[in-house]
């Protein structure tokens, strides 16, 4: 452990694997013990409450972009000089299609699977084992050789780096936008959710957008999602199936309208069986990402947009409650009767289509005179 308790830039990145372990107390101690910063993957998110001052949230290209909390992580990675990844399957997107970490970085790698173990970056520590019962090891040797520390650059620099985003993200999280801006959208959501409570996305921009606006309250699963590479469609489902499985949670499903194209019908099942599920659409009136990918890469687009669908319309003729809402000041309210509602409830959310999520390179192809 002297690479970690003798760094100057030391990172921990809790990946999916953490969750899976239930390593999350053991995932604090060794950060505290050494305090070191915390960032996740996508499916790691809830490995430490974001609330925590060594938490530095999600990282990747999906969120480090415009407006994204990503900036944070993906900067304290770029400037690592020792990295333990912990159950994490190095992927292409939460490792910025394997550009981070640097070269130079001392890596340590501990995942159960052998065969993740270095798989994409060179490793000076391999390490394979539950990352909870590793971990008790890890902390077990530190406490006998006395290996604890203080790192106030650490604090200072996520400081610095969260300030910087929270001045870039809050105009668009308290905007009073006509179309609604989806950083108020999710700020607003984010407000109103409890420990109990669990999130649910669909793929492409609505995996973006929720990893990076909304907090996690507490340690453990809050988020469920594909990632945002899964195909689209595949919120509604899973976030039924999330509320059977266990009553007890507030299920808030989070789709685009191109998404709940694909499976709306399963609403009138949601009714049919009384489960209580939010659905917020994200209604931009078209295929968002594939939209602004073509425009980036083309200058134009084609074949992307939709009709003015009003979806709460749709939920109510399968039986379902739900409410439309247009404007930044009903949001609040709207939601409100969404959670207390007895039976399956979708708010169709009007937003604003040039809006993108916090992917990198997306930060500037947008025009005012963006056209098909």
């Amino acid at each position: 452990m002297d690479h970690l308790s003798t760094a100057e830039r030391p990172l921990i990145i809790a990946g999916g694997g953490s969750i899976i372990s239930g390593a999350e107390a053991e995932i604090r101690i060794l950060a505290e013990m050494l305090d070191i910063p915390v960032a996740t993957t996508m499916t790691g998110r809830g490995a430490i409450q974001d609330a925590h001052p060594l938490a530095v949230g999600p990282l990747g290209s999906t969120t480090g972009g415009r407006y994204g909390r990503g900036q944070i992580s993906n900067t304290l990675l770029l400037e690592a000089d020792v990295v333990f990844v912990l159950g994490s399957r190095t992927g292409q997107i939460c490792y910025s299609d394997w550009n981070m970490p640097k070269p130079e970085t001392t890596l340590i790698h501990l995942d159960i699977d052998p065969a993740e173990v270095g798989r994409n970056f060179a490793t000076e520590v391999p390490l394979v084992g539950d990352v909870r019962d590793t971990l008790r090891d890890i902390i077990a040797i530190c406490e006998e050789k006395n290996l604890s520390r203080t790192n106030p650059k650490a604090h200072s620099r996520i400081a610095e780096l969260t300030a910087r985003w929270e001045d870039e993200f809050r105009p668009l999280a308290q905007s009073s936008q006509n179309p609604i801006r989806p950083e108020r959208l999710l700020r607003e959501i984010s407000g109103l959710l409890g420990e109990d409570a669990l999130i649910v996305t669909d793929a492409s921009y609505i995996t973006g957008w929720a990893m990076s606006h909304i907090d996690v309250p507490s340690t453990g699963r809050f988020i469920l999602s594909p990632r945002g590479t899964g195909g689209i469609g595949w919120c509604l489902p899973a976030a039924i199936g999330a509320k059977i499985g266990d009553p007890s949670r507030k299920v808030i499903c989070l789709t685009g309208d191109g998404a709940f194209g694909y499976v709306f019908n399963e609403l009138e099942t949601a009714a049919r069986y009384g489960v209580e599920v939010l659905t917020v659409v994200f209604n931009n009136g078209t295929l968002g990402f594939q939209r602004h990918w073509e425009q980036k890469v083309m200058g134009s687009y084609l074949e992307c947009d939709f009709l003015d669908i009003d979806y709460s319309e749709v939920g109510r003729s399968l039986k379902c409650g739900g409410e439309r809402i247009t404007e930044a000041a009903e949001i609040n309210s709207a939601l409100k009767r969404g959670l207390a509602s007895s039976g399956p409830y979708v708010i169709d959310a009007v937003i604003d289509p040039n809006a993108t999520a916090p992917i990198v390179g997306f930060e500037s192809i947008l025009g005012a005179d963006a056209v098909h």
